[in-house]
């Protein structure tokens, strides 16, 4: 049997001088995006650009857990909707002080500040409204020359599957992000084949899905 670099990834086992960062699962999920999920990334790492199916990159990933370095420079890494890794920093509470491409837009429309403010707004009515930003105008910095590669087709077992889940346990959609029925309970093979549905439904408005489904399988391994 091979070697599984994406567990030695989720364990923080990999070697010191590991450099194949881009083997990708068949989820098109890379090596580099699991151990930036676990917070297992070594210090000077540098191939931030690396990007899932839905071109969702390491960066997006770390910058949802607050773990890119303090020189980090790649802001403007877009998924193929174009939400940058600012717009991801922004949206999870970790964009460095005095960012100063508030305006920069996804292919919706939607700014960097629009994301922050949308935050602030979550905050304590204590937290001083000179932190918002202001979004006079807008820079679109989504590449449309890039195509959305073509989602692998689900087996019409797993679509049986995913059916009999959502029937008994429905997802609601709020603000245009899913959220798992909270009585959801599956088997480690359900779950996985739901995980799937969900990346290949899209990463953006699926990943807050996707990692309680992942922390679920985490709870089962401890």
């Amino acid at each position: 049997m091979g070697i599984d670099y994406h567990e030695l990834a989720h364990a923080g086992r990999l070697a010191q001088d590991f450099d194949q960062w881009d083997l990708k699962n068949p989820d098109g999920w890379s090596v580099a995006h699991e151990a930036a999920r676990t917070g297992h990334l070594p210090p000077g790492f540098t191939r931030w650009e690396i990007r899932d199916t839905d071109g969702w990159t390491v960066a997006h990933e770390a910058a949802m857990r607050g773990a890119l370095p303090h020189d980090f420079n790649r802001w403007d890494l877009a998924d193929f909707d174009g939400y940058t890794v600012a717009h991801t920093a922004a949206e999870h509470g970790h964009l460095p002080p005095a960012f100063s491409h508030m305006d920069w837009a996804d292919s919706d429309g939607l700014t960097v500040g629009e994301v922050y403010a949308k935050r602030m707004n979550m905050l304590p009515a204590s937290t001083d409204p000179s932190q918002k930003p202001q979004t006079p105008m807008r820079t679109m910095v989504y590449d449309f020359s890039k195509v959305r590669p073509p989602i692998n087709p689900i087996d019409p077992e797993e679509v049986a599957t995913i059916n009999r889940i959502l029937r008994k346990y429905p997802c609601d959609i709020e603000d245009d992000r899913t959220r798992l029925h909270p009585d959801l309970k599956v088997t480690p093979e359900d779950r996985l084949i739901l995980r799937k549905y969900l990346m290949a439904k899209g990463y953006h408005s699926n990943k807050d899905a996707v990692a309680e489904l992942d922390s679920m399988a985490d709870a089962m391994d401890d």
